[in-house]
């Protein structure tokens, strides 16, 4: 799947283009969505309090390890098991 930067978008929009592409570009503005399609497996998740987004029941929950457990910040120690996967922290970094 191609995306489209969101300072291209309002270019397109600025151009008057015809109706098929104005329906592309519609389709495109909402391209702030990150989907997820693969996780890591948790045995190659690091115990090394960096934080990561975990996988549990359905929802991604803000992690970071605590000695052999994980911990989401509300004092709740979580064990590798419970936990399908994970993902890196996403990086925010703004067109220039």
């Amino acid at each position: 799947m191609k995306y489209i930067s969101r300072k291209r978008l309002e270019e397109y929009k600025k151009l008057k283009i015809p109706t098929h592409l104005d329906e592309l570009i519609a389709e495109c503005t909402e391209l702030d969505e990150l989907t997820v399609t693969k996780l890591r497996p948790m045995s190659e998740a690091k115990h090394d309090s960096t934080r990561i987004l975990g996988f549990i029941n359905n929802e991604f929950v803000k992690i970071s390890s605590y000695d052999k457990y994980w911990s989401d910040g509300d004092d709740d120690y979580i064990s590798d098991d419970e936990i399908e996967g994970w993902i890196p922290m996403p990086q925010y970094k703004p067109e220039e």
